[in-house]
């Protein structure tokens, strides 16, 4: 059995946005109001939230046992399957930026029998876990994966 856990890097990395979110928040808010309340109160419970969703919602663990793969959101069970009857494609856009690069890792499972289709984002699993995940699942790459480079112009 193979296991795929969220990369502790990119929790680290969404943890450290959720607070400079927060951070940022807080200023913008202190520019429209006086009241230190609503501005520690709001960004507060802004960033609370952003932890919350990084650390419980986004949190992913993938498990390949056989032809069984199933889906886990922190610790629970999303879905199992059956992967001799379905049909696995991937989708990887690269951004690369004055901040540095982030990849969107996507999974899409297609059930040919019914049409049916679940997308799961696999960001949270890092490049290098995603890539053994399709590696191990022998998803052939139908396309090259999208890199994207932002540039910031500047006035001479």
């Amino acid at each position: 059995m193979k296991e795929y856990k969220s990369s502790v890097f990119t929790l680290l990395k969404h943890v450290v946005y959720s607070v400079a979110a927060g951070f940022v928040l807080c200023i913008i808010i202190m520019c429209f109001s006086n009241n230190p309340f609503i501005c520690y109160g709001i960004s507060f419970l802004v960033t609370l939230y952003l932890l919350y969703s990084t650390l419980h919602d986004d949190n992913i663990k993938i498990t390949l046992d056989n032809d069984i793969m199933q889906v886990y959101r922190f610790r629970k069970l999303l879905h199992t399957f059956n992967l001799k009857k379905l049909v696995v494609k991937t989708y990887v856009k690269t951004t690369i930026d004055s901040s540095g690069s982030d990849s969107d890792c996507t999974l899409i499972i297609i059930n040919p029998e019914t049409d049916e289709q679940v997308t799961l984002d696999c960001s949270m699993l890092g490049l290098d876990n995603f890539e053994k995940l399709k590696a191990d699942l022998n998803v052939v790459n139908e396309s090259e994966p999208v890199k994207v480079i932002t540039t910031v112009k500047t006035k001479n």
